[in-house]
Parts: structure tokens; sequence; C-alpha cells
């Protein structure tokens, strides 16, 4: 399999564990020296922080969808532009989010997400 197609394929299993609200299978998808990092926040490295992250983060989240604008992968490295469509708390919600994503072998080894911060602290209602 190709580089790039091998890639996607990761992000596509990414994809759907986040729409299923499948959490270990999130953590699972990462490398075990993996990183989340929602920038400028602090990373998230390795799967337990990681893990430790969702516990906070995704306790209340109901429902989550992308609204996929594109999804590239050139080599390992996968762009991501979309929206965020969530129902968090009882809040419905969408929030425009472009990620980036390095993919080695089967994993996620880095995750950077980019939005405005603002936008975001609204729409979950903090």
């Amino acid at each position: 399999m190709e580089r790039s197609e091998q890639s996607l394929t990761v992000t596509h299993a990414m994809i759907a564990a986040w729409r299923n609200l499948d959490w270990p299978r999130v953590v699972e998808l990462f490398a075990p020296d993996g990183m989340l990092q929602v920038v400028p926040l602090r990373a998230h490295v390795g799967r337990a922080q990681i893990q430790l992250h969702l516990d906070q983060v995704a306790a209340g989240i109901e429902r989550l969808d992308f609204d996929i604008k594109h999804l590239h992968a050139v080599g390992s490295v996968v762009f991501f532009e979309r929206t965020d469509d969530f129902v968090y708390r009882g809040r419905k919600a969408s929030v425009p989010v472009v990620g980036v994503l390095e993919i080695e072998g089967d994993h996620v080894q880095a995750w950077r997400e980019y939005m405005d911060l603002g936008t975001m602290a609204k729409a979950i209602g903090a």
C-alpha cells in the first residue's frame, strides 16, 4: 500500500472512532508515544496522557460529527479541514477546525488541531 493511502486508511479509522465516541479505539490508534495537541495548548504525549485528556473532555460529548471540507495525505502527513458539529452537555455547536496528522505505520504519531479557542469556548459554554 502506498504511504499516502496508508495514512488515509489510519485517518479514516480515527475519524470513525471519534464519530462513534469510541474512546478506547481513539487511544489505541495513537502510537504508544503519540501526541495530541490543540495548538497553542499543551501537548498530551503518550497513550496514558491522551486517555486522561479524553476522560476530561469526552465525558460531555453526546454526539460528534466531522463535516469534512478537505482531507488529503502527502506521504505520512494528513491535512484535515473540517467543521466539528457536536452536542456537548446538551449544547449544540459547530466549530471550524484544521487538523494535521503524522502517521507512522498503523498509528497516529502526532495530531495537532488548529481552531479559534474563543469560538470553541463559546461553543461549549465555557
